[in-house]
């Protein structure tokens, strides 16, 4: 399993690395597309979730009172988007520094 992930991290580095450069390029659909194929979500989810979370909503609010627009996610699947997204923002903090 550990190995999977990391031949899965290392073919999402390459693509990432190589669709930089491309203009107009959006690390946010990116970031999206990453974690619904980790979670197994729809992208719908993932974004509508993303949304409620950069609006400031929490997660346990998110969980229980705004299922509609998750898809029914619970708890520990928001708190997951939530992580991932964080760690996948912060990795292009540090490909930003390392590439300039």
């Amino acid at each position: 399993m550990y190995r999977g992930r990391c031949l899965l991290l290392g073919a999402d580095r390459q693509r990432l690395t190589a669709d930089v450069s491309k203009p107009g390029h959006d690390l946010v659909s990116d970031h999206s597309s990453v974690v619904t194929a980790e979670l197994g979500a729809t992208v719908q989810q993932v974004r509508d979730t993303s949304g409620l979370l950069a609006s400031g909503a929490t997660v346990p609010f998110i969980a229980r009172y705004r299922k509609e627009a998750t898809g029914s996610l619970d708890e520990v699947a928001v708190a997951t988007v939530r992580d991932r997204l964080a760690q996948l923002a912060e990795l292009d903090k540090r490909r930003d520094a390392m590439l300039t």
